[in-house]
This record gives structure tokens, C-alpha cells and sequence, in this order.
């Protein structure tokens, strides 16, 4: 058997995405009623509630139009990465060497791959809960074991950082920190 696939297998039921898919069963049956429920708040999933900027639409047709399509270099196109390590210094304030950059289809992805590079069977990491559904499935497919440091609405979505402590184990190898966090869109801040 695979790394993961028991572990994932054993997994419980995703609360977050089977509300949604009740939200979705509702706003059907009040349709088939006549009715109309205000929309859902739907938490499940980080999906932008705007409309893809006019310039970044336009710059991909140009690029399909005018580009050669082929796969890239699996970490991105070393021309990106400059680009990136560029804007790391200009907006974040800290220098990294293109080769420390890699570009990625999406967070989905970019997460695993971090995930699969740093943790494995044994090791235990801490997220917060509530925390993105997809954290257990990518811990599953490493072999790691997730521990949940709880999250106070009260205190602005805030840990406690003495429980999240007591928490840490010799196992313990990474801690994920979720900003701004989903499925609850608390931003952290330098003062927190």
C-alpha cells in the first residue's frame, strides 16, 4: 500500500465541504418551492469573489496567442523566479536567490509539495483549527499526524501561544500558520 492511502482512507468526513453541499440542497429545495434563501457563505474553499483583472486576462491570451505551449521547468521558468525573488525584496522587504523560489499551479499544490518535502511518517504538525479541509488530506498523504491548536473567535481568531506550546512534542516538525486564515479570514498582523 502507498504512503498515504490508508491514512487518507481512514479519514473522517469533512465538515466544511458537506455544508456546502447541504447549503446547495437547501437553496434547491427552496427553488423547487418558489423561494429564495439569501446566499451562503461558502467557507469550504478560498475562491476570489472578483472578476480576474482586465491586464492578467488580456497577458494570458497575448501569451497563448503569441507564445510557443509547452511544459516548463518544474520548479518555473528561471525568467519567473528572477521576477519573484525581485518582488520579494521590493515588497517584503528580504532578499532570496531565484533558485530559493519555485512557482507553483495554485496553493493546493504548492502546500503538498512543501508538505512532502518536510514531513513524513511519525512527525506530528500543528494547524490550527478551524483550519482549510485540505490539511488533512495533504498530512494523510505524508504520514504525519495532525495535531489541532484551537482558534478563539472571542480573541479575534487568535491561538492561545502557552496551550499551542504545551502541544509541541519531540515529534513535532512543523507549524502551519494560516494568513489570512481559511475558513475564517483573520489576517495576522505584526502586533499579533
Amino acid at each position: 500500500m502507498k504512503l498515504g492511502k490508508q491514512h487518507i482512507h481512514d479519514l473522517p468526513v469533512n465538515d466544511i465541504t458537506t455544508l456546502g453541499s447541504l447549503a446547495q440542497q437547501l437553496e434547491r429545495e427552496a427553488q423547487a418551492r418558489g423561494e429564495a434563501l439569501p446566499p451562503a457563505a461558502r467557507l469550504q474553499i478560498g475562491e476570489p469573489s472578483f472578476r480576474t483583472p482586465e491586464h492578467i486576462r488580456e497577458a494570458a491570451c497575448h501569451a497563448i496567442e503569441s507564445e510557443r505551449m509547452t511544459y516548463g521547468p518544474a520548479a518555473g521558468w528561471p525568467w519567473l523566479r528572477e521576477l519573484l525573488a525581485a518582488k520579494i525584496e521590493r515588497v517584503n522587504g528580504y532578499a532570496v536567490e531565484p533558485g530559493q523560489t519555485a512557482i507553483a499551479m495554485g496553493g493546493t499544490g504548492a502546500i503538498l509539495a512543501a508538505l512532502m518535502a518536510t514531513v513524513g511518517p511519525g512527525e506530528e504538525v500543528l494547524i490550527p483549527d478551524p483550519h482549510w479541509p485540505q490539511y488533512s488530506m495533504q498530512l494523510a498523504c505524508c504520514g504525519a499526524t495532525l495535531v489541532h491548536y484551537p482558534l478563539d473567535p472571542r480573541n479575534e481568531w487568535l491561538p492561545d501561544v502557552a496551550k499551542m506550546e504545551r502541544l509541541v512534542t519531540p515529534r513535532t516538525s512543523l507549524l502551519i500558520i494560516n494568513s489570512p486564515g481559511n475558513p475564517y479570514w483573520r489576517r495576522l498582523s505584526r502586533a499579533d
